[in-house]
Formats: C-alpha cells, sequence, structure tokens
C-alpha cells in the first residue's frame, strides 16, 4: 500500500523522516502480519486505502512504567481527504501521579487539525511550539527508527 502524507503548509515542521516511517511502518506491518491491521480483515491491500479515513499509530515501549519511566507511549493519526492523507494530531503520553493513582495522561498534544499545541502548561498555537516539535520529533525518530524501542499497533477506521 503507498500512501502520501502531505506536510505543506503545517505550523510545525515535520520532516519527511516523520511521514517515511509512517507509510514504511504500514507497508511492513502489511505484508508482515497479512495485513493483520485491527479494523481490516483481508489481504486486499488497495481497499485499505479506498475504504479507510483514519489510521491511527500507536507506538508503545514495554517497559514504560509510572514507577520507572522510560520511553513515552505515542499516538498518530492520520486522516485520508481525497488522494492525500493529513497528520491530524501527534501525542505524547507520560504517567502522572503515583502509585496506584498513577495514570497516562497526554504530554505533548501536537493537533494539526485545529491547529492548537497542548501541553501541562496549556494550550497554544501550534505555531508557538515549532522549537520543541523539532527536538520532539528529533527525539521519537531517534527512539523509532535507531533504538527501535517501541511496539507498533496501527488501527484503520472507516
Amino acid at each position: 500500500m503507498t500512501i502520501q502524507i502531505k506536510t505543506e503548509g503545517l505550523s510545525v515542521p515535520v520532516s519527511q523522516s516523520l511521514t517515511a516511517l509512517l507509510t514504511k511502518s504500514l507497508n511492513h506491518k502489511s505484508i508482515e502480519n497479512k495485513l493483520s491491521i485491527d479494523g481490516v480483515d483481508e489481504l486486499d491491500i488497495p481497499d485499505v486505502t479506498v475504504n479507510t479515513y483514519y489510521i491511527t499509530f500507536n507506538f508503545r515501549s514495554p517497559d514504560y512504567s509510572a514507577e520507572y519511566g522510560g520511553y513515552h507511549p505515542v499516538e498518530i493519526s492520520i486522516e485520508r481527504k481525497g488522494d492525500f492523507w493529513l497528520l491530524s494530531y501527534i501525542t505524547d503520553f507520560s504517567y502522572v501521579g503515583s502509585g496506584y493513582f498513577a495514570e497516562l495522561a497526554k504530554d505533548a498534544d501536537f493537533d494539526f487539525t485545529h491547529d492548537e499545541f497542548q501541553s501541562q502548561l496549556g494550550i497554544t498555537r501550534l505555531s508557538d511550539a515549532a522549537e520543541f516539535y523539532l527536538v520532539w520529533e528529533a527525539n521519537f525518530l531517534e527512539y523509532a527508527t535507531n533504538l527501535e524501542v517501541f511496539e507498533l499497533t496501527i488501527t484503520c477506521h472507516d
């Protein structure tokens, strides 16, 4: 399956390395698992792009915990618009609280649909987080591609 993720005109400089990771991951998961992607039942790869309007990528490190920390879980969603795909959001989660009361919460949320950035400090325009985004993306790509710390789940939504 080949998809194109359009990044032009975004308020933060999303790299081609990130979009390549997503498309490569989707292709690899489709072939490796004979398209065992949540929400898709058959091995008809072209039908995924025809019938799918959202794809969610969940990057999870099995070692991440509230007690010991580790690599934050990340969720990335893309949305189909005609022949192209657009980033909907990128959310980085972390544990807040301690002990029994620890829970995963949004640590950083890049919302491309509403052009907003949300962190523990509040909500602002996405463009105000451009420098932070560059650092965040570089770290994420290092963890995902070079260190390979994440397990990936892909969900397709109609």
